[in-house]
């Protein structure tokens, strides 16, 4: 009984991961769809901005002020840009369906019309983890510490049934039985619950296989078992520790991407003002506009990589600890 109830708890356990590793991947499919939406807005400033650049070197073209190739230059970069605009939208309606099919929400079939629009606005600071209280809680919380922990029980219980069936079998019996004697077979029924007809019996029973050799067999097996089961709580241990220290990393390199490419972007930024007050004055081209123009939206679409990045990255800490369900309020119920 106290394997079957250890059995059922573990049963539990692999339906818990199993429900972890769902909401894990739909996480990360939200974030996708909220990078793949933001990329789809930065690809079209771009194009506007292309399309604006295109606009005034028309204008300066019929006055007189700039060369054809100054407006085919803009044209090329205008209808490049509005290809990755494009392409971009036709990623996030992928990204869209695939969330949807994870969502395997009925009123909100793959192929519907309605998309899915993210709502939260993600994290982009502000998460300093202490490596070992992460370790205690993930020691705490971890579905796989628990199985194991399960596993160990299981296999002290089956070792101690091992270990007692090495030992002789005695038992103690006895028998009851009414006779019927008679020269007729119904004369036998008539005359059995006479007192004189009972007959019974008792003693002690000793059981004890010469050599013993399947009982020790089994102990041995049994006690490999446990000790193995002990090997596995070490091993998913240091699994653990080395999933948290992975996970504390990285939310530390994507912090600092964070700060990194926001500087960037607002130099990226300066840069293309810049150059929007040459152009204006006529002292540059718009090559060095587009290419500013450009670099903004590689730096932009950094990022925005950077953040989503550091919330996934906050996912897997909170996957790594095991409390991701439970900052979800998710509740899993089994047999």
């Amino acid at each position: 009984m106290n394997i079957a109830g250890l059995n059922l708890g573990i049963a539990r356990d692999d339906l818990n991961k199993a429900v972890i590793s769902v909401v894990s991947e739909t996480i990360k499919g939200y974030w996708q769809l909220a990078y793949a939406r933001e990329l789809v807005e930065v690809n079209r400033r771009s194009h506007e901005m292309a399309e604006e650049v295109c606009r005034r070197e028309s204008v300066r073209k019929d006055r007189g002020l700039s060369r054809p190739i100054d407006v085919d230059r803009a044209r090329s970069a205008m209808q490049i840009r509005l290809s990755q605009l494009k392409r971009s939208q036709s990623d996030a309606y992928n990204v869209s369906e695939q969330l949807k099919l994870l969502l395997n929400i009925p009123s909100l079939p793959v192929g519907s019309l309605f998309q899915i629009v993210p709502t939260e606005a993600p994290q982009s600071s502000g998460a300093a983890v202490d490596r070992d209280e992460a370790l205690a809680v993930a020691i705490a919380n971890r579905t796989e510490m628990e199985h194991a922990r399960k596993a160990i029980e299981v296999g002290r219980v089956r070792k101690d049934l091992a270990g007692h069936l090495r030992l002789p079998k005695l038992d103690a019996v006895s028998t009851l039985s009414l006779n019927g004697l008679g020269s007729h077979l119904n004369e036998g029924f008539q005359d059995e619950y006479l007192r004189e007809r009972y007959s019974w019996a008792v003693g002690l029973e000793l059981e004890w296989p010469i050599g013993n050799r399947k009982a020790e067999a089994d102990y041995r097996k049994e006690t490999y078992g446990f000790e193995q089961a002990l090997a596995d709580l070490k091993r998913i241990t240091q699994q653990v520790l080395l999933e948290i220290g992975i996970a504390i990393r990285q939310l530390e390199v994507e912090e600092e991407q964070i700060k990194t490419t926001r500087l960037a972007k607002e130099a990226a930024q300066y840069v293309v003002n810049g150059e929007n007050v040459r152009f204006e004055l006529g002292q540059t081209t718009n090559d060095e506009l587009l290419r500013a123009q450009d670099i903004l939206a590689v730096a932009e679409r950094e990022y925005i990589q950077s953040v989503m990045n550091y919330n996934v990255g906050l996912m897997n800490l909170a996957q790594a600890q095991g409390t991701l369900l439970n900052s979800f309020k998710i509740k899993v119920e089994g047999p």
